[in-house]
């Protein structure tokens, strides 16, 4: 047994990445799923899960629904950014309409007259797009910080491997094993 123990940790050490970046927190009573492929296709409120199969509620209705997993192509379930993700996205967002906007008008007002203070549209596009697109890279991280948004996650539908500290200081490894299609 303590032969086989270097080994492993070798093993895991080599995949600890492909390990972490597999891990998914399942859905929660209440969170919205996404069931495509198979018998059932749809978004549903997920309630809980009895051994293979899943009990759901349709959206807008009162009426249960069990949907084994073995008819279930794909899964994904709604989660909430945080709001350091939705900031990030609002300020792309925001710098790129901002400077689009700022460069669409700098090159539409073309060429100043010959004199002290004259642009070129080339030179104003870069000016106004830069202005424009911090302003709204600021207005971006306001909004996006505000209402981060919602994202679909899909759940693995393969198999995947969950490694945790042991009780006595070992390693505890699960396996994930999806039942049917």
């Amino acid at each position: 047994m303590r032969a086989l123990l270097p080994v492993v940790l070798v093993l895991l050490a080599a995949s600890s990445g492909d390990l972490a970046a597999q891990h998914v927190q399942a859905p929660r009573s209440g969170d919205r799923v996404r069931i495509t492929g198979g018998t059932t296709s749809g978004e549903f409120t997920f309630l809980t899960r009895e051994g293979d199969t899943l009990v759901l509620r349709k959206a807008m209705g009162v009426d249960t629904l069990r949907v084994p997993l073995s008819s279930i192509g794909s899964l994904a379930v709604r989660r909430s950014r945080t709001s350091g993700r939705g900031a990030a996205r609002g300020a792309g967002i925001g710098f790129l309409i901002g400077g689009g906007t700022g460069a669409l008008i700098g090159l539409m007002s073309g060429d100043d007259p010959p004199g002290f203070m004259s642009f070129s549209a080339g030179e104003k596009a870069v000016v106004l797009g830069g202005a424009l697109g911090l302003l709204g890279t600021l207005i971006g991280v306001i909004g996006g910080a505000s209402n981060p948004g919602q994202r679909w996650e899909a759940l693995p539908t393969g198999t995947f491997t969950r490694v945790e500290p042991g009780v006595d200081g070992g390693v505890n490894l699960a396996f994930s094993i999806p039942i049917g299609g």
